[in-house]
């Protein structure tokens, strides 16, 4: 029998950090365990790699394929700065659609100073190299802000 749909898979918007040094990756993922799901960032996979490190979980949500997804993705990260800023990993700004290779490999190496920074910053500001529960609980608490903030913006 075939059916006119198919079930909707729903698209998952992650925020994931470094557990050696605080800096984080904003992405998303259509996997079902995505708590488990490493990140597809060139940069953020590198990192990770270098440092030997899994990353740990802050959050997720789910869509259900409807536009507000990339109104969100893309308000989060240009509030947050995700390409600029020095504790994102993010090469460009994620827009809970597809991901993208024309920004890549620009061998401008701004990515090496950035993750520098990010590790001085962070351990600056008291992470241990094993990350921390402090860490954690702070990031949660800023995620739920900024899920919040956003979604009454867009009311």
């Amino acid at each position: 029998m075939n059916y006119l749909y198919e079930a909707i898979k729903p698209t998952r918007l992650y925020i994931k950090q470094c557990p050696h040094c605080g800096l984080k990756y904003f992405g998303k993922s259509t996997r079902e365990d995505v708590e488990n799901y490493r990140g597809s960032g060139t940069r953020w996979n590198r990192h990770l790699k270098y440092h030997q490190v899994e990353p740990v979980h802050l959050w997720n949500s789910d869509w259900y394929r409807d536009t507000s997804i990339s109104r969100f993705a893309l308000k989060f990260s240009s509030l947050n700065k995700i390409v600029s800023s020095e504790i994102w990993a993010n090469l460009k700004e994620e827009n809970g659609l597809d991901g993208g290779w024309g920004h890549l490999n620009d061998g401008s190496g701004d990515h090496i100073e950035r993750t520098k920074k990010a590790a001085f910053v962070s351990n600056k500001n008291g992470a241990s190299k094993k990350g921390s529960d402090k860490v954690k609980k702070n990031c949660i608490l800023w995620v739920h802000f900024m899920v919040k903030n956003i979604a009454t913006k867009q009311e």
